[in-house]
């Protein structure tokens, strides 16, 4: 009885964490401006922004002042669309003569995430 009990106690803890272990890889990257390294200016923010290919899934992350991003949540391997949204500096909102409406950019190319491709580089300068 008791092994029966050690089983059923063993096949549960299976069923809940799985037995594929992680179900994604942590995501993220670093922003380049025409190549070179973009460090983000006082009162500049950029949203970068991951949605499946079928279009049910999304991930967020922010970038960090240093020009590095990551996804809060592990993301399932697959290809994903990518966009950023850009929030200008204060300097740049004053010069227009106030608030400016953040861009929203579509990236081009898709991003392939997998064990093995995690990292990823995104050029605000391309696009």
């Amino acid at each position: 009885m008791r092994s029966i009990c050690l089983f059923l106690v063993g096949f549960l803890a299976m069923a809940v964490v799985g037995c594929g272990g992680v179900a994604g890889v942590k995501v993220g990257g670093k922003v380049v401006k025409n190549g070179a390294p973009h460090t983000l200016s006082e009162g500049e923010g950029i949203s970068v922004n991951m949605v499946s290919s079928d279009g049910k899934s999304a991930w967020s992350g922010q970038v960090q002042k240093d020009g590095s991003f990551t996804f809060g949540e592990a993301v399932p391997a697959g290809q994903y669309k990518v966009n950023y949204v850009h929030y200008q500096p204060a300097v740049a909102k004053a010069a227009k003569g106030g608030p400016t409406t953040p861009a929203s950019v579509d990236i081009k190319d898709a991003w392939q995430v997998s064990p093995t491709s995690t990292s990823f580089t995104l050029d605000i300068g391309k696009n």
